[in-house]
Parts: C-alpha cells; structure tokens; sequence
C-alpha cells in the first residue's frame, strides 16, 4: 500500500492510501481535474497504510504533519 499527501487544494492537503503506484497516479489525475497542476508533494509504500491514514484524517497526526510539508 501507498500512503499519499498532495500539495495543498484549497488550503489543506489531501491524504489518501492506494494499492499500488498506478492508483496514485489516478487519483492525482482526479484531484487534477478540480485544481489543475496539484502535485504529489509526499509519497511512500506503508504497512498498515489503513490505520496510518486513518490517523492523518482524524487529526491526530496532521498537525504535527503538516508543520513538516509546510
């Protein structure tokens, strides 16, 4: 599994698992698609991607995250 953060789409950053590269590629095309030229700015392959991103999304780990992306 992947974990993925784009830049920042309308003041905040999208956070998302896939199962493999190619999916994060789909899905950039997608978030493209609203915010034309958004980037992944941070990508890596995850044991446990679920619960990781879980935890992003439910706020526990995204502040201190963020502070690093920004």
């Amino acid at each position: 599994m992947f974990l993925y953060v784009t830049e920042k789409i309308n003041n905040h950053h999208k956070i998302g698992i896939s199962s493999s590269l190619s999916g994060v590629k789909k899905r950039l095309i997608t978030y493209r698609s609203a915010a034309p030229g958004t980037k992944i700015k941070f990508f890596t392959e995850v044991y446990g991607a679920e619960e990781l991103e879980r935890s992003f999304k439910n706020n526990s780990l995204f502040g201190f995250f963020t502070t690093i992306l920004n």
